[in-house]
């Protein structure tokens, strides 16, 4: 059986596969015209045609639910597949996550069927049918965030006794998982939807108003990165604008932590910032308690490094 670990973000899905790691756009795109011949590769996935990836960040819809993950989840994992050259015919364990904030909220589109959302996302990704090729996988679902966990364990330690707190931010949750002992406190744990599209947002609407240019959240979230954009051809440099808004979610995350979790905070022995959005908190980590740790590098691949190891 071949594994390939698969993290869909609301900005990029990573994927590990044997050595391979890398990442692309969690962006998905209508093909509207049925002219394809001078388009990109596009899968046609329940009557429909879609570019996924680069190709579809000009005309993307936006990713800031649980709707857009169950519905383009099945087209996002094959282009994974894609680029790693697995086919259908290979037999493939799928490993992956759901966010807190859905695993175990009712489900929203087969209600009938399913308890949890979270038995219905793994139920809508073991089978996919697109390109009239049937793909069928064998599904090993965890919390997101319970990858970076592991991996970060692995490289600095495990604790036997105590509390540590993991917290991943991501583009639209922030996951706070809670372990005591070694073993997750699946009570303590919690979710928010206050994720690094906050600050996608306001800039979006910064960038609107002063430029009158209107980009896709996938545009926007390149441009964070980059902390450019050029108008007309001139480069702009966004370093002070991006870092005045940043500097205020950190304040507002900083602050609702220790108003949520603050008891645990204070008397745990670590606590692990992970995820995309990791990047950014990281400029500011002279901020946070002494008991507040980083990845080394590459922390939005700590997902999947820990999904594909565990």
């Amino acid at each position: 059986m071949k594994k390939i670990a698969i993290d869909i973000g609301y900005g990029h899905t990573k994927v590990k596969y044997n050595n391979k790691e890398f990442k692309f756009p969690t962006a998905i795109s209508l093909v509207k015209t049925q002219m394809v011949s001078n388009q990109s590769k596009f899968y046609f996935f329940e009557g429909k045609k879609y570019l996924v990836g680069e190709d579809a960040l000009r005309n993307a819809v936006i990713t800031r639910d649980y709707s857009f993950i169950y519905k383009y989840a099945p087209i996002i994992i094959l282009e994974a597949l894609s680029r790693c050259e697995l086919s259908p015919k290979d037999d493939i364990q799928i490993m992956t996550g759901l966010s807190l904030y859905d695993l175990e909220k009712a489900p929203e589109f087969e209600t009938s069927k399913f308890a949890t959302r979270k038995d219905e996302f793994k139920n809508r990704i073991s089978s996919i049918v697109a390109n009239d090729e049937k793909y069928e996988f064998n599904i090993k679902l965890y919390a997101q965030g319970q990858g970076s966990w592991n991996y970060f364990c692995k490289n600095n330690g495990y604790l036997d006794s105590g509390y540590e707190v993991l917290i991943d931010i991501g583009y639209r949750t922030n996951d706070i998982i809670i372990f005591k002992d070694g073993k997750p406190e699946k009570s303590e744990s919690n979710a928010d939807d206050k994720g690094i599209n906050i600050i996608n947002v306001e800039l979006k609407q910064v960038l609107n108003k002063k430029y009158d240019i209107t980009l896709t959240e996938q545009e926007v979230n390149e441009i964070l990165k980059t902390k450019k954009i050029s108008i007309y051809g001139a480069e702009k440099d966004l370093n002070i604008i991006i870092e005045e808004i940043v500097d205020g979610y950190t304040e507002v995350l900083i602050g609702s932590l220790k108003a949520e979790y603050g008891s645990i905070l204070k008397s745990s022995k670590r606590v692990i910032i992970s995820g995309g959005g990791a990047y950014i908190l990281h400029e500011y980590k002279n901020r946070f308690p002494k008991n507040v740790v980083f990845e080394k590098k590459d922390f939005e691949y700590s997902n999947v490094r820990g999904y594909y190891n565990g």
